[in-house]
């Protein structure tokens, strides 16, 4: 691991651990700030290593992901703009594993995939997506579920998903 790797992913720890980490994730895409289970006290442990950078607010600038794991039974995505050091860019999103709800992974570990942003989805054109040079979408995937699909909602000033 390169010096530059091993300092942004000491620095992005050391951010995600000082976070208040209570966010769920509701059908829609938009961020409530309730905790997703009563029960869910264990630590979230991030997994650093893993980290992708991609510029998925279409500014011009790298943006870190990172995913956390909160015992067996959630997945957690962390979303921190690459050029203000430590700005978050939304509240971390909770996602369930194991439960048969529409925002729940089948089970863990969990992927982060980048992509060039297309805008486009199974049905068509995503609404509020605009493709740019350089500008990229994700897909989070344990690979047995159908993935979440994220992009740059352009009118909102936020990251969106969809799922099939």
């Amino acid at each position: 691991m390169s010096l530059l790797s091993l300092r942004l992913a000491s620095a992005l720890l050391a951010l995600l651990a000082s976070t208040s980490l209570l966010a769920e994730q509701s059908d829609e895409g938009n961020i409530n700030t309730q905790p997703l289970r009563p029960d869910s006290r264990a630590p979230i442990q991030w997994d650093v290593a893993r980290a992708v950078t991609a510029d998925v607010t279409c500014d011009g600038h790298p943006d870190i992901l990172v995913l956390g794991y909160q015992g067996k039974s959630q997945v957690w995505l962390s979303v921190r703009q690459g050029n203000i050091q430590g700005r978050p860019l939304m509240a971390p999103m909770a996602f369930p594993v194991g439960t048969e709800t529409d925002n729940a992974f089948c089970h863990t570990p969990v992927q982060i995939q980048s992509y060039p942003l297309e805008c486009k989805g199974d049905n068509g054109p995503i609404p509020n997506c605009q493709p740019k040079a350089d500008c990229q979408g994700f897909t989070l995937s344990d690979g047995a579920c159908d993935g979440f699909h994220f992009y740059w909602n352009n009118q909102t000033g936020q990251l969106n998903w969809w799922r099939r």
